[in-house]
């Protein structure tokens, strides 16, 4: 197996991983409060923060765009990422993309900034996204009105919340001395492994 083909592995891992996490904690306000994407009050700093611990521990190209697009094959049924449908493929694409052109922008020069920037990025792609699915005249979930209403405090949270999410990530990941970590070191000797 070659290097290209396990970080596609280890990325597709963390985008499942990630996914579950979010299911836990996100359905849960869901069901609490009856609104559709309110999931994105937690989710919107549990997700980058995880997703940022792995892509650190995995280097690749387009790290964002697998792992999220994972995660967006495994939301197709539930109501992370907007309602369910097919359409989350193209928008976990799309956020994934948007993130990592960041990342390889501004990377080398400021390296925390670019994961705070890279994340507000795939946040507000998330969110334009998000609101054009439930402005489609076709869906008619419970809850649709309460989410309109609340739209313009629930993008900004959102976003912000990304941003934090993927900066404490990164402090965390160099401060804590993650890469020197056995298991991160595991992994990366797995990833190096000639076949």
């Amino acid at each position: 197996m070659t290097q290209s083909v396990k970080a596609v592995l280890a990325l597709a891992l963390f985008g499942a991983a990630t996914w579950v996490a979010a299911m836990l904690s996100g359905q849960l306000i869901v069901l609490a409060t009856g609104v559709p994407a309110s999931s994105g009050i937690l989710n919107g700093f549990v997700v980058p923060f995880l997703l940022v611990l792995g892509l650190r521990a995995v280097p690749h190209s387009w790290h964002v765009t697998l792992a999220f697009t994972v995660y967006g094959a495994l939301a197709i049924p539930t109501v992370l990422l907007g309602p369910p449908g097919v359409h989350k493929l193209a928008v976990a694409f799309v956020a994934g993309v948007g993130a990592d052109l960041v990342i390889r922008v501004i990377k080398g020069k400021l390296h925390h900034f670019s994961y705070i920037l890279s994340f507000a990025v795939w946040a507000l792609l998330l969110v334009v996204m998000a609101r054009l699915a439930f402005d489609v005249d076709a869906l008619q979930l419970p809850g649709k009105e309460k989410f309109v209403e609340a739209f313009p405090v629930m993008a900004a949270v959102f976003i912000v919340e990304a941003a934090i999410g993927a900066f404490l990530a990164s402090n965390v990941f160099d401060r804590r001395s993650l890469a020197e970590h056995p298991s991160v070191e595991r992994l990366q000797a797995w990833l190096n492994r000639k076949p």
